[in-house]
């Protein structure tokens, strides 16, 4: 690419910003093996390759698309592509309303909601990822998907949260299954509990003195949407103290459980927390 066709792409790329996208059939590739196909695509590119006698062997495998959104950042984006020439993306998907809804609040860590997308029920697929060269991305018809600098932050933190989940001690799995059972059940019977649980936006757990020490003492911080704390028909002290003592593995210690919302919980709690992956206490889709 010659100086004045790098001086094109740079100056293409300077309105984009992370959560962009272009909306429309695009290809999506990933990798695959056909003689191991895991994924529906994978599997029907092994039928085809065995009807026509061709050899079952690791292959790309492209897929159509509702479009892409960018999840490169955005000072990384509008640099010169001779400095950083790849974008990274993710494929737009169709979600149901209530699916969408929990991503919205994120509570489903696989996907990130964008907000120009809502009204078409488009969300980012954050489990497949794929990087492109800039010059495509200069090509494209950027929508807008986020509108407002707290929108944008929102998308930040959708990605982090996706990528930064953490390690928990091979004995939290049990009882993390059954507290996803458990409030799956009260919000189908609509119950009390099931309100709080749909005013849950995370829930974040400290070990004292460290997660390195055997058995030491949890304490949960359920964070709550903006103005439930406030909610005169929740009770919130009961609750979460319920909710903690279904989440303490045999032999570990109780701490505390606090109800919180992110105007009340510092940044040092919250950085020196783990977020327990809410993504399996939602809904099915």
């Amino acid at each position: 690419m010659n100086a004045e066709e790098l001086a094109a792409v740079t100056e293409a790329l300077k309105p984009w910003r992370q959560g962009d996208a272009v909306v429309g059939p695009q290809t999506f590739t990933h990798y695959a093996d056909l003689a191991k196909p895991i994924s529906q695509p994978a599997a029907f590119a092994a039928a085809e390759a065995i009807a026509e006698g061709d050899p079952l062997a690791i292959e790309s495998i492209d897929t159509t698309e509702r479009g892409l959104v960018v999840l490169t950042q955005t000072c990384d984006l509008i640099r010169p592509p001779n400095q950083r020439p790849y974008v990274e993306v993710a494929p737009l998907v169709e979600v149901q309303p209530a699916v969408l809804n929990e991503i919205r609040k994120r509570k489903r860590p696989n996907f990130v909601f964008i907000p120009s997308l809502a009204h078409e029920r488009l969300v980012g697929d954050l489990d497949r990822t794929m990087t492109v060269e800039k010059s495509i991305v200069a090509g494209w018809d950027r929508v807008t998907g986020c509108l407002s600098s707290a929108e944008q932050a929102d998308f930040a933190r959708a990605l982090a949260r996706k990528r930064a989940r953490y390690a928990f001690p091979d004995e939290f799995g049990e009882v993390f299954r059954n507290f996803r059972d458990h409030t799956k059940d009260q919000r189908k019977k609509a119950t009390l509990e099931g309100q709080h649980v749909e005013a849950l936006a995370e829930i974040r757990v400290s070990a004292d003195p460290d997660w390195d020490t055997p058995k030491a003492g949890l304490t949960y911080y359920f964070i709550v949407e903006d103005g439930e704390l406030e909610n005169e028909a929740l009770d919130w002290p009961t609750q979460v103290e319920a909710w903690a003592n279904k989440l303490i593995p045999d032999g570990w210690a109780f701490g505390a459980a606090v109800a919180v919302d992110l105007s009340t919980i510092n940044a040092k709690t919250y950085v020196e927390s783990a977020a327990v992956d809410t993504d399996d206490f939602s809904p099915d889709a």
